[in-house]
């Protein structure tokens, strides 16, 4: 009974005060129980708090929003058929309600309050009135600025009466939306901080790449200063003056032992070590030199390239190291293969191959020599044979040009041969298309010429076709030359008198058939041969 007397004290207080947001799901409730049998079991739960709140709550991505900061606003203005029909048709739609729970926060206001009041003044939503909100910073566009410090934007705004599939769509297609806005963000700061961290790894590198620089610019500065007075800084140091070594850079080594076909011998001093130096001040060290290597020392830890080398190598200094020089067409594998097992170029110009180290703690007088006299032993052989190699290929590239030269040699010969023929047949032809027009009937004084080729044709000399062949005419007092014309285009002339043309010697003399004797003399005429009247001639090949 108390209970009873207490429900109806507080719906006479809201019936003039409204309803605070903290009682619409016992109002929710009630319509439920007071609703037919035909209305559904759960309900929706509105969050229990001022719009601030709520606000707050989005903002935080709570276990609803999940960071999509959407709010549903339920403004209520009166306990009529519209409310009846949201607590009954929406609220307790399990649809609806499994929405909600999940995806959007659910927030109702009777506008009778200040609060709810104020917020349905600000979105300008009819009441009674369903109105979907999103959570925002200040600036964004359309940003609602209230209660003071809080900003939200108004994303649908529905009538009471919105049927259930109308308000479902809604809510999914918004939290689609913002589901997919979120991931887009969400890959965007992924991008955004791998970016950073590029940044951040190219800046350490340029910041390393400057340091190495400034690095390698003083080493090689302090080379280029100490390496001239190599000498004088060893016997200052030793007390005694070394003779054998290199005074020049690592390329002149390189190519000094080259032209001298011997080994390099590299002296990585440094000031930790233990060996005593001296030594190579010595007659036995500057005669194992002279005679199988060209010795170029560095120190390094302060000049340049003894600090490559060594770093390349993977050696730890002081160590004597020996190289073999090569050509740079020796060098089959890419420049930053391992230089301890492959041959490389470098620096650009001087191939080499590592041959050995001797280090510390094996580094002595005794394993020195022992190291240097094993090395420029084995390369005596080495070297021998490879100058063998050298002067086979070299004898075989010669072989192989002089073999280019005679065939080219042949081929200009042959090419010749063939001008000379087709320039000969040229003329032969021009000269038989002109003969014709001198042929002339005989005459009392003529001469009737018939001449036998090697091929066994025929040809007269009169103007008339004789067995497809062409005839011409001469007088007693035409020269010899003018027969040896005829004679050289008469294969010429049966073509063009309709027969089969034949082939002449190039070279030919005219002989007489009886008595036996050569015709040679082409400034006589044909009376002083006594070719009259008639006579046969023998087309001899020469």
């Amino acid at each position: 009974m108390p209970f009873a007397m207490f429900q109806c004290a507080k719906s006479i207080v809201q019936s003039f005060t409204g309803i605070a947001s903290e009682d619409f799901n016992d109002f929710v409730s009630q319509h439920l129980e007071d609703g037919s049998s035909s209305s559904m079991g759960s309900a929706v739960s509105f969050f229990e708090g001022s719009f601030a709140q709520a606000l707050a709550a989005a903002a935080d991505g709570g276990q609803r929003t999940e960071g999509r900061q959407l709010l549903l606003l339920w403004l209520h203005q009166k306990d009529d058929e519209d409310a009846q029909y949201l607590c009954r048709s929406l609220w307790a739609d399990p649809s609806i309600a499994a929405e909600l729970a999940c995806r959007v926060l659910p927030w109702a206001g009777d506008v009778c309050r200040y609060e709810a009041g104020a917020v349905c003044r600000a979105v300008r939503a009819e009441c009674p009135g369903l109105v979907l909100i999103k959570v925002c910073q200040e600036g964004a566009p359309g940003a609602i600025e209230w209660p003071r410090g809080s900003f939200f934007q108004v994303l649908y705004t529905l009538p009471a009466r919105v049927s259930p599939r109308e308000l479902l769509r809604v809510l999914k297609s918004v939290a689609d939306q913002q589901d997919l806005q979120q991931q887009l963000q969400r890959q965007w700061q992924q991008q955004l901080l791998h970016l950073e961290q590029f940044g951040q790894n190219v800046a350490k590198a340029l910041e390393e790449a400057q340091a190495t620089s400034q690095r390698l610019e003083e080493l090689r500065k302090c080379e280029e200063e100490e390496r001239p007075c190599w000498g004088a800084l060893f016997e200052s140091r030793y007390e005694v003056t070394p003779h054998a070594f290199h005074p020049g850079g690592f390329a002149e080594a390189h190519h000094a032992a080259m032209d001298a076909k011997k080994l390099l011998l590299l002296w990585l001093d440094s000031s930790s070590s233990t060996f005593d130096p001296r030594i190579m001040a010595e007659e036995v060290f500057e005669a194992f030199v002279k005679e199988y290597f060209v010795f170029w020392p560095g120190d390094a830890e302060k000049w340049l390239l003894p600090v490559q080398l060594k770093e390349m190598l993977r050696l730890e200094a002081p160590c004597f190291v020996i190289l073999e020089p090569l050509s740079v067409y020796e060098v089959e594998v890419f420049p930053w293969s391992d230089p301890r097992h492959s041959a490389v170029e470098w620096p650009i110009g001087c191939a080499w191959a590592f041959l050995g180290a001797l280090q510390q703690p094996e580094l002595s007088e005794d394993a020195l020599m022992a190291f240097m006299s094993q090395h420029g032993d084995a390369s005596v052989v080495r070297l021998a044979a490879k100058e063998a190699r050298r002067q086979e290929e070299e004898r075989c590239r010669e072989e192989a040009r002089r073999l280019r030269e005679e065939q080219d040699q042949e081929y200009q010969e042959s090419l010749q041969k063939d001008q000379q023929r087709s320039s000969l047949s040229a003329a032969r032809r021009r000269s038989a298309q002109e003969l014709p027009k001198e042929a002339t009937a005989p005459r009392k004084d003529g001469c009737h010429l018939v001449l036998r080729f090697p091929c066994g044709r025929r040809a007269a000399s009169w103007s008339r076709i004789v067995q497809g062949c062409q005839e011409r005419g001469f007088t007693a007092e035409q020269t010899l030359s003018e027969v040896y014309d005829w004679a050289d285009c008469a294969g010429e002339l049966a073509a063009l008198s309709g027969g089969t043309a034949f082939e002449v010697p190039e070279k030919f003399l005219l002989a007489t058939t009886y008595p036996k004797a050569v015709l040679k003399d082409q400034k006589k005429t044909l009376r002083q041969l006594k070719l009259l009247p008639s006579a046969v001639l023998t087309v001899c090949p020469e």
